[in-house]
């Protein structure tokens, strides 16, 4: 453990001088689909001494080495595979590379190739030799990915070409390594050990029900159209029309989004959004993310049933973890999270964070009115007494009051969302004067919030760049959007806090499953679920702590016991009608389709 730093710290080189060995290291391995990964052969470079050894340097660390990796979640998954202890402390060059590159306009891509290309370390990538060394990359990762059992000779080739990527991660440590916070990189490091911990946990499933799902997916996606159609008639052979969809949602009087063209929005985003608003779009909205998805559904899951797949931190804007949509159930519509099933004898819970993204605005903003109205644990209700001078003791429950506290709620969620008056007068059915009107008492309301996130907008533009509390920096400049840095404070320190909790939580060895946005889903037995959780909610009130001056955010906690699948409110219709409509068929004995990876 090490202190956390200090917010304004300097960065630089001190600190690397405190690890009496650094130790550059890579893995090959192979790993299928939704499987814990199988070592073929590790490489390890010494920078005290030059040593270049093939194989684990020990099983046991000193708290005076440092491990250096890049993209280190992927090579501390085959410590675990080893049954060796992780590193002490870790430097992740990915995490420091995205850190260091983040958006920039000109920086794409983040693999080792692409940071050796940037920092001229390796020829332009148009070079021929760049090209070759592309090609037997991919060769060797192909190699190492997809056989279990190796030759000799392949084997030798494939620590060659560790050896050659060990060189290559000490070139590009050389030319990063001066600019480090050494404080803040470690802290990225210790993440990356939790991230090999939870993928190495997994996400267990009701493996069974996703088999017939994929069996029948053809007969499910036909009769959810069939469904649909009965309820809102805007299918027309299995195909999804627009101007039918327009005519139903002005039949039930609903003031649906609209493009600059005028037509209504289409995208999923608003799908989801008009969907809380209105409980009737509810199940065309989960038709039709499930339409897209099912075409690509490849959930990743292993012959235990565990959901695996690369939780991709740092790969937002934000700092945000981005697995595959396709490989993650969290990435599914929300009817098919009900395939999450404790194992027997266990339970899971799922603890998040109470209205993190408000609490972290008014914590970093300072805003005494806002601080107050979250710690109340009502702040549209708060908002509503202060903006429309309410006594102090109104009660809820009454037709106006609870008529203020919703357009309240609306405006409050608008502004945390980046959306404009027009929108809220949309979702209110309300006059744009209205809508205008709500916008002004929520400035005069939270007048130091404005004050700090239009301080925040002109700041970064000036210094080019906005960061966190822990470090995590994001390049600016004129093309950036203001929505987009305005929510990069509360987003972005959103996922320092919770990749705070997973570090803590995956140390104290709870089992942690998977982090899922402002939440985390643990798993335990049983007996032990109720501490375990109580647990995890101490934890996550501390890293609020810590990365908010102070400010502990409150949690919910859902927990499930076997045989008891995860509910959720939103996608619940669908699932009752996917799960009724399988009743009829047999059961899917076929273990080889555990791994499926697509259709």
């Amino acid at each position: 453990m090490f202190e956390l730093p200090a917010q304004g710290e300097v960065t630089g080189p001190m600190g690397l001088e405190v690890f009496h060995d650094i130790w550059i290291g890579d893995f090959e391995f192979y790993q299928p689909a939704g499987e814990r990964p199988k070592p073929h052969c590790c490489v390890f470079k010494s920078l005290r001494t030059g040593a270049v050894l093939d194989s684990v340097p020990r099983n046991e660390w000193s708290c005076e080495e440092l491990f250096v990796f890049y993209y280190a979640p992927a090579d501390l998954s085959c410590f675990l595979a080893l049954g060796f202890p992780l590193p002490y402390h870790v430097i992740d060059l990915y995490a420091e590379f995205r850190n260091y590159t983040n958006g920039m306009r000109h920086v794409n891509k983040a693999g080792l190739y692409d940071a050796l290309r940037y920092y001229g370390i390796m020829s332009d990538e148009h070079s021929m030799k760049a090209k070759q060394e592309d090609l037997h990359k991919k060769k060797m990762q192909e190699l190492a990915g997809t056989t279990e059992h190796l030759t000799k000779e392949e084997l030798k080739d494939l620590v060659v070409y560790c050896t050659q990527d060990v060189q290559l991660t000490h070139d590009l440590w050389k030319r990063m390594a001066p600019h480090f916070h050494v404080a803040q990189a470690l802290l990225r490091g210790r993440y990356s050990a939790a991230v090999a911990r939870m993928e190495w946990e997994g996400v267990p499933l009701d493996a069974q029900k996703l088999l017939q799902i994929r069996a029948h997916r053809a007969t499910i996606q036909a009769e959810l159209i069939k469904k649909a159609d009965t309820l809102y008639g805007v299918y027309d052979k299995g195909v999804f029309k627009r101007d039918r969809f327009t005519k139903w949602a002005e039949a039930k009087g609903i003031c649906w989004p609209r493009l600059k063209s005028g037509l209504v929005a289409l995208d999923g985003e608003t799908f989801d959004m008009m969907a809380r608003d209105y409980p009737e779009v509810e199940m065309l909205a989960d038709l039709r993310a499930t339409l897209g998805t099912m075409r690509r559904e490849s959930i990743q899951t292993g012959r235990d049933g565990r959901n695996r797949c690369m939780l991709s931190p740092y790969r937002a804007r934000s700092s945000r973890n981005q697995p595959s949509n396709s490989k993650f159930i969290f990435g599914q519509p929300a009817w098919m999270r009900h395939l999450i099933q404790p194992e027997d004898g266990h339970a899971l819970a799922y603890v998040d964070w109470s209205q993190q993204e408000y609490g972290i605005a008014a914590a970093l903003s300072g805003d005494a009115r806002m601080l107050e109205s979250y710690v109340t644990g009502d702040p549209y209700f708060y908002f509503a007494k202060v903006a429309y001078n309410l006594p102090a003791d109104t009660p809820r429950g009454g037709e106006e009051v609870e008529m203020l506290r919703t357009r309240c709620k609306a405006c409050i969620l608008a502004v945390q969302y980046g959306l404009g008056t027009r929108n809220l007068a949309l979702r209110l059915k309300i006059s744009h004067q209205e809508a205008q009107y709500l916008m002004y008492l929520h400035r005069t309301t939270f007048r130091d919030f404005w004050r700090w996130s239009q301080w925040a907008v002109r700041y970064s533009m000036f210094r080019g760049k906005i960061h966190t509390t822990l470090g995590w920096n994001m390049h600016v400049d004129q093309h950036t959007g203001g929505r987009t840095i305005m929510n990069f404070p509360m987003q972005a320190n959103g996922c320092e806090m919770l990749r705070l909790a997973c570090c803590m939580l995956t140390e104290s060895l709870v089992s942690v499953c998977a982090p899922i946005h402002d939440a985390i889903l643990i798993t335990a037995p049983t007996s032990e679920i109720d501490r375990y959780a109580s647990i995890t909610k101490s934890i996550m009130a501390e890293a609020s702590r810590q990365v908010l001056n102070g400010l502990a955010l409150r949690t919910d906690c859902n927990i499930v016991r076997h045989p008891d699948t995860y509910q959720v409110l939103k996608g619940k219709k669908t699932w009752e009608f996917v799960n009724a409509l399988l009743q009829p068929y047999p059961k899917v004995d076929d273990h080889q389709q555990m791994t499926f990876t697509g259709y």
